[in-house]
């Protein structure tokens, strides 16, 4: 079931009063048109009925891919956060242990990011080894445009069907650049000794920082470990 609520809108081009639908979560089996809508984005927009003005309301929500076996927390804050991952791992509810083995669970702090999740799954790609992949092109980055390191907001990756960008958000704006998958096969070669079975992995946030983490971990010689 996707639950919702209604949430009030001030139009910020004429000032018009609406109502806006907003989502706490989004059932792929129950409500497919709306997980269309959620991932091409268009489900955080709202029209104003008096000027046309498309207004895009970001909130979080939870995605949940029953086909898949992907549950997938956006949230917003730090209390937020918090309460999803504890969620996912049992600290509140024992779904985590009926579910484990069958779930990827995953927590995010922005709408690309959720996106960016979603696509990987749909196309069942590991997004644990697309955030090593994404570190190749942020050394890239670093060296291109030293300036803007320090303004890095996020990375994300979005395309489709062995076409995607890998994309950096910086107060100048997006900066993109072609992604080569053949950088996420090396990327899952190199590392596939130190990642467990995803859906046993007890991953949940998987960013850039998880990546160096690993990346840390994995000393010369480890292998042999």
């Amino acid at each position: 079931m996707s639950a919702s609520r209604i949430k009030n809108i001030t139009c910020p081009k004429c000032g018009e009063a609406g109502e806006f639908i907003v989502y706490n979560s989004i059932n792929t089996r129950e409500n497919p048109e709306l997980a269309k809508k959620l991932k091409d984005m268009t489900l955080f927009e709202y029209k104003c009925p008096k000027c046309g003005a498309v207004v895009f309301v970001d909130y979080g929500l939870l995605y949940h891919d029953v086909e898949k076996g992907v549950m997938i927390y956006y949230v917003r804050n730090d209390a937020d956060a918090e309460k999803a991952e504890a969620i996912f791992r049992g600290k509140e509810t024992d779904a985590a242990d009926e579910l484990k083995g069958r779930y990827i669970y995953r927590v995010v702090r922005s709408y690309r990011q959720l996106k960016e999740k979603i696509m990987l799954f749909d196309e069942n790609m590991d997004d644990r080894v697309m955030e090593l992949a994404k570190l190749l092109y942020l050394t890239k980055f670093q060296v291109e445009y030293p300036d803007l390191v320090p303004e890095i907001k996020e990375s994300y990756v979005y395309g489709s069907e062995g076409e995607y960008q890998v994309a950096f958000r910086t107060k100048e704006g997006e900066i993109s650049t072609n992604f080569n998958m053949q950088d996420y096969e090396d990327m899952d070669g190199r590392f596939e000794y130190l990642l467990k079975p995803i859906r046993r992995s007890g991953d949940i946030v998987v960013d850039q920082n998880w990546a160096m983490d690993l990346v840390h971990y994995a000393e010369p010689g480890s292998e042999e470990k």
